[in-house]
């Protein structure tokens, strides 16, 4: 965006004290909203002290076994005597959906996956000093495309331990956004059942690749990156079981990328 005049021209007459970025999405991060905050300041858009909404934004999730919400986007045995299993390799890495219209048992406790807030414009998570210096290279490249897609270079991994409080087939991660509107006030949209919840929201089901069966009271290891576009998903058990979230036909809206690793073992 060029304002009229040129390049050095200003947007503005002063710099705001106000700004409101559009975000109501279940990934509010996916939409670029730590990049635009950042942008608007390098550009001197913005006064000092200016009001950020959403101040804040904290994407949540948990491990949630639904065979309805499993099934979305997939095929299975023969049609017309033509076998389409094979296209299940391109189903949807994701699905956007209301939560509340389908049967689901949460098996881990709701947890936070990413979190930012506009006082630093950064993403936020927990670092992992085990990770190997392939998972840092990786990291690298991602924050260099992420800064050549004008994201800001927002980018945070985190490493979250979990406990099954039930047994169950690991469907999806079930996940949704909470903006901050300051003065301690929070738009949620946590699916029906959340005291909070007014059931319009909707919610990301991110599917994960094979779908394991995990056990109550089994540890599970959580590895989450976020760049400010894509959110990538590895699972890992006790017994060293692995799922990923898998690359599909990835719909543009929703902002979620995910690995290879599952695609191609299941060509193998």
């Amino acid at each position: 965006l060029q304002p009229p005049g040129g390049p050095g021209a200003s947007l503005l007459a002063a710099p705001a004290g106000l700004l409101i970025v559009d975000v109501l999405r279940a990934d509010a991060l996916a939409s670029g909203l730590g990049a635009i905050v950042a942008d608007a300041r390098t550009r001197g858009l913005l006064a000092d002290g200016a009001t950020v909404l959403p101040s804040s934004a904290v994407l949540r999730g948990c491990l949630v076994e639904s065979r309805a919400i499993g099934s979305l986007g997939s095929v299975r045995g023969a049609v017309c005597g033509l076998d389409v299993s094979e296209f299940n390799r391109f189903r949807p890495a994701y699905r956007t959906l209301r939560a509340g219209h389908f049967q689901l048992t949460c098996l881990t406790r709701t947890v936070d996956l990413v979190r930012w807030d506009a006082s630093d414009g950064a993403a936020e998570g927990e670092e992992d000093e085990g990770e190997d210096e392939g998972q840092r290279q990786r990291q690298g490249e991602e924050e260099e495309e992420a800064a050549g897609a004008g994201l800001g270079g927002v980018h945070m991994s985190a490493e979250i331990e979990l406990v099954a409080s039930a047994s169950g087939n690991v469907d999806c991660l079930l996940c949704w956004s909470d903006l901050g509107l300051g003065e301690g006030l929070t738009l949620t949209g946590a699916p029906e059942g959340d005291e909070r919840a007014d059931g319009s929201a909707e919610q990301l089901a991110v599917y994960l690749e094979p779908a394991l069966y995990i056990r109550e009271g089994e540890v599970i290891r959580l590895s989450v990156t976020h760049n400010g576009r894509e959110l990538r998903l590895r699972l890992v058990l006790s017994d060293g079981r692995q799922a990923w979230s898998h690359r599909g036909g990835v719909e543009e809206e929703g902002g979620v990328a995910v690995d290879l690793v599952a695609v191609a073992a299941a060509a193998a």
